[in-house]
């Protein structure tokens, strides 16, 4: 049986583990976004590069019709 003179282990007031909570929740929530943001940074950069490419080959192809008719 347990005695009664065993010292409680260490707690922290509910508000103050309620607060460490929130603040991992929200330092969590920051690093999820600023991979995301990360992420969306980078496929915007890729899809850049793809609408570039397109309007060079598309110029190109029109050169070749202007030059081939005349």
């Amino acid at each position: 049986m347990a005695s009664a003179s065993k010292e409680p282990r260490a707690r922290l007031p509910r508000e103050d583990a309620e607060a460490l909570a929130e603040e991992d929740a929200a330092q969590a929530a920051q690093r999820a976004g600023d991979r995301d943001a990360r992420e969306a940074a980078q496929e915007a950069d890729d899809l850049l590069d793809e609408i570039d490419a397109l309007l060079e080959e598309q110029s190109a192809l029109t050169s070749f019709r202007q030059k081939g008719g005349e």
